[in-house]
């Protein structure tokens, strides 16, 4: 989680262990990208350094800019709006 620009890693609010599902198409690009690290290491970025979104020129800002090069009907999106999406429909599909 980000506070005041600094990561801190930890539980969540709740101090339970959570999973996260995610389509099966998704799998083989997972187990690539945990091939060679350990339980603790990151998924994204070098496993051991967390990837900073820094703003309007970040990395997801960009890809955001790239999607919407190709298709202009995609919203501005954060990855913080993209949390609460993902909340709202497995909240919606546990119903």
């Amino acid at each position: 989680m980000m506070i005041a620009y600094e990561i801190h890693v930890g539980t969540p609010k709740t101090h339970e262990k959570r999973s996260v599902p995610y389509p099966a198409l998704l799998a083989p690009m997972i187990e690539q990208g945990c091939a060679g690290k350990g339980p603790e290491g990151l998924l994204f970025g070098d496993g051991i350094n967390h990837m900073r979104n820094s703003g309007a020129q970040g990395w997801f800002a960009n890809a955001v800019r790239r999607a919407q090069a190709v298709d202009p009907s995609i919203p501005r999106v954060t990855p913080h709006d993209l949390r609460h999406t993902a909340a709202s429909r497995s909240a919606r599909a546990q119903t």
